[in-house]
């Protein structure tokens, strides 16, 4: 019913608008079709939503089709997947957008929420590198290291294992196995030093103790 030479338009679905030229002396019509595209929809939610620190969650997006942007994307373990696995060291809020094919998007947003219980640090003051399956190595356990500096020494006070490597925090299958230059260790009891620095503030921390090889 406008009859201004433009007009604007939000159809809800897809509307074809006639519009008629005339004047005294003829009149002509004209058609045009405008598409609507559906706006995709994005739901952001974690399993679970608070975590302790070191520990890790997923991150579940779902989304009635499109591409998905996780950020920020420090801590995932893809940001462009839809459920992303996150190992934040501090409460974060992670944002979730799709992007459909037709370029419209949508976004929603999930909070992390990361804790600090540390507790102790743990050596164990046994293993039996047998090949069990069941405590094989000398590892070290503990969700709040950065750093680590792990050495064990034997009776006469020679380094047998050392290692800075973080990995080994919180494996079974990592850390000293009773082997030396390729060789068993003796059944004994061997002293370790531990140093570390802790997550979040950078805490110094040194520990000594004694750890028994059991054959």
């Amino acid at each position: 019913g406008q009859i201004t030479s433009s007009i604007t338009v939000s159809p809800a679905a897809n509307t074809t608008y006639t519009v008629i030229g005339s004047n005294a002396c003829s009149a002509d019509t004209a058609t045009i079709t405008v598409n609507v595209s559906p706006v995709p929809t994005a739901t952001a939610s974690a399993s679970p939503y608070t975590i302790n620190i070191g520990d890790q969650t997923t991150l579940i997006g779902t989304t009635s089709g499109g591409t998905y942007a996780w950020s920020p994307t420090t801590s995932l373990s893809n940001p462009s997947i839809s459920n992303p696995v996150a190992n934040p060291t501090a409460t974060t809020t992670y944002t979730l957008c799709i992007t459909g094919a037709n370029g419209c998007s949508a976004c929603d947003t999930v909070t992390v929420n990361v804790v600090l219980e540390c507790g102790d640090i743990f050596v164990p003051n046994a293993f039996s590198p047998n090949g069990d399956g069941k405590n094989d190595f000398v590892t070290v356990r503990s969700p709040c290291i950065e750093t680590i500096d792990f050495r064990i020494y034997n009776r006469w006070g020679q380094v047998v294992y050392h290692t800075e490597d973080i990995d080994i925090i919180n494996k079974s299958n990592a850390g000293w196995d009773g082997m030396f230059k390729g060789k068993e260790c003796d059944p004994a009891v061997y002293f370790y030093m531990l140093r570390v620095t802790l997550i979040p503030d950078g805490a110094f921390k040194k520990i000594k103790g004694n750890v028994s090889l059991i054959r």
